[in-house]
């Protein structure tokens, strides 16, 4: 039996929109969900008999970590109830599965849940672009900009870094400015051909992008948030205070990154940073001269004793 498309469209409009016709529609579903994972292991188990004998049957659940945070009528939050109340579900599938998930709640109280459920979750960092203490990391750089050299060969276009971007520099600050993000790298390419009439691309096009994906950052920033970012840059971490959520949201947000360096022991030490593209803006300057003012006073009152 086909469904409809239109009659799908005008269900999912239906169910982003009204809260209670969600948690109908949940409470209807859920008596048939195990049902339905007894259907997905039959079909995994038929699609096993058509593999080559080498091969091992792995799913890769993406883009939940990508789901919009909902607190319900009860406190509790779509996150839990996917990945905690239904662990018994999302564990029974006949296969090796990876779930991604939202890096917000890796940094809660739930972290030790999800590890007995799940095992030990694997945090993906940003490249590293800059050391703990603000140090150019060159490594880093060379590696986004082997990125880029991959995109161009995939494209198959007659370009290479060389040639790329009118000024040497400008391709070394779209990676600086992309924080080590790839996904904003990408964006900041893009931008750049887009905005550029020819090749190589001039410095104005590619500072249009930086310009373009920062206000995209700026929209995303409530005026409580810059004391908060200003915390993060001085002290290279988020709060862990449990009333502190927020500072989980600008990690979800992007706002926050996450960077991690195996040392020479083996130990990894890993922080968080102010994404480069917020650094710039004129509340986050006020803020963080705040903030370095406020730590060198407590750090004074701690010598003398007051």
């Amino acid at each position: 039996m086909e469904f409809p498309i239109p009659a799908f469209g005008k269900l999912m409009t239906n169910f982003k929109s009204v809260p209670d016709l969600r948690a109908d529609i949940r409470k209807k579903m859920d008596v048939h969900t195990p049902s339905l994972v007894e259907i997905l292991n039959k079909f995994i188990e038929n699609a096993k008999k058509h593999l080559p004998e080498h091969c091992t049957q792995n799913e890769i659940v993406d883009n939940l970590d990508r789901i919009v945070p909902i607190v319900e009528k009860d406190g509790r939050t779509n996150y839990e109830r996917i990945f905690l109340d239904r662990r018994n579900l999302m564990r029974g599938l006949n296969c090796h599965v990876i779930y991604t998930v939202p890096i917000s709640m890796v940094y809660s109280s739930y972290a030790t849940n999800l590890a007995e459920d799940y095992g030990q979750s694997v945090v993906m960092p940003m490249i590293t672009i800059k050391t703990k203490d603000n140090k150019p990391y060159v490594d880093g750089i060379e590696i986004l900009k082997k990125i880029v050299q991959k995109r161009l060969e995939k494209a198959n276009v007659q370009l290479s870094l060389d040639n790329l971007f009118e000024s040497d520099d400008a391709l070394e600050e779209l990676c600086r400015k992309s924080g080590g993000y790839v996904r904003n790298l990408m964006q900041l390419m893009q931008a750049s051909v887009k905005n550029s009439p020819k090749f190589p691309i001039p410095d104005r096009a590619a500072n249009r992008a930086i310009s373009e994906l920062r206000e995209i950052y700026r929209k995303s920033i409530y005026a409580e948030d810059w004391k908060k970012l200003a915390e993060v840059a001085v002290t290279k971490g988020i709060s862990q205070d449990s009333e502190d959520r927020e500072y989980r949201e600008l990690l979800f947000r992007r706002c926050v990154l996450e960077y991690r360096i195996t040392t020479s022991n083996g130990m990894i030490d890993y922080w968080q940073d102010v994404h480069p593209l917020i650094e710039s803006m004129e509340e986050f300057v006020s803020a963080f001269v705040t903030a370095l003012a406020m730590q060198g006073g407590e750090a004074n009152a701690g010598k003398t004793g007051k």
